[in-house]
Formats: structure tokens, sequence, C-alpha cells
């Protein structure tokens, strides 16, 4: 894959992963479902970079994101796209699971993506 095509990987979709995931793993109490519920600037930094991860993952051809076929990336996409354009209709509890539960093996799979891309 040419560089150009792996940059939206690497530089935003798998930096979005990281802030997101290590938003959950800091040490000291409270960063739960109740601070991500509460807490407006913690709730927006997942929006915003949910919307980052699924604008990068537009950007990637179909055929390269079919190396990953256990991870839903066109509910990424869509959900990026319902942050951005139907806000008044996210469910934020679908938010916070994605958030918790399911970035980490996406961040998993675009690092295999990127390694496997440069590797070629």
């Amino acid at each position: 894959m040419e560089p150009s095509l792996y940059e939206p990987l690497d530089h935003r979709a798998t930096g979005g992963c990281a802030i997101v995931c290590a938003t959950w793993r800091r040490p000291g109490p409270g960063l739960g479902r109740d601070i991500f519920s509460q807490v407006l600037e913690v709730k927006f930094t997942v929006y915003f970079c949910l919307i980052g991860i699924g604008e990068a993952l537009s950007e990637v051809p179909r055929a390269a994101l079919a190396s990953e076929p256990s991870i839903p990336w066109g509910s990424i996409i869509g959900m990026r796209n319902r942050l951005l354009h139907a806000y008044w209709r996210i469910d934020d509890e679908i938010v916070y699971e994605v958030a918790t539960l399911e970035l980490p093996a996406v961040g998993t799979a675009l690092d295999r993506m990127i390694r496997n891309f440069k590797a070629t």
C-alpha cells in the first residue's frame, strides 16, 4: 500500500484510539461511566476522537480494511456520521461501550494493518 493510503490510519485513526483508550487506563478513581456521563469535556473528547477515527477510515480503501474482517469498519464510519450529522440521536450508552470495550481491539487491528502495509 502506498504511504499516502495508510497515513490516515497511522496518524489520525491510531492516535484517536490511543487518546480514548488512555482516558480509561489512567490511574485514579472515577474514569468510568459516571464521569463519561457527567463531565462534558470527557464525553466530547471521546466524540472528537471517534469522529477522527471514522473520518480517517473513510479515506482507506475497502480492500485494505478487508484485511481485518473482524472489525466492523462500516459501523465505525457510521458512528462518525451520526456524531457529526445526527448528534441529537447519539446514544451515550453505545458510545461508552464502544470506547471502553471495542476500541482497544480496533487500535490493535489498526496497528497490525499499518505494520503489514509498511512491510510490503
